[in-house]
């Protein structure tokens, strides 16, 4: 499911992270989530309290699949962390 709300012409962003990031993200939804279930990305522009300040755009990846361990997710991010385990939620 596709739900692209955030209409804005360009980021700024490091597009090759920002391309891993996201190909990483779609395949653990693929490979963990459930034949009937549900893959969802979300865009939504986020506008900061301070008007000067340009809009942030917020990329989701749901997905109905099992879900990361809760003893996981502070690590989440460090480089080379083994992600194998996971849990029913």
């Amino acid at each position: 499911v596709l739900e692209l709300s955030a209409a804005c012409p360009y980021a700024l962003a490091d597009d090759v992270r920002l391309q891993q990031v996201l190909l990483k993200l779609l395949q653990n939804a693929i490979q963990f989530t459930p034949e009937k279930g549900v893959i969802t990305i979300r865009t939504l522009l986020m506008h900061l309290s301070d008007s000067s300040s340009p809009a942030e755009i917020c990329i989701q990846v749901l997905d109905t699949g099992i879900g990361i361990a809760p003893e996981i997710l502070p690590s989440l991010f460090q480089a080379f962390e083994p992600r194998l385990k996971r849990h029913c939620s």
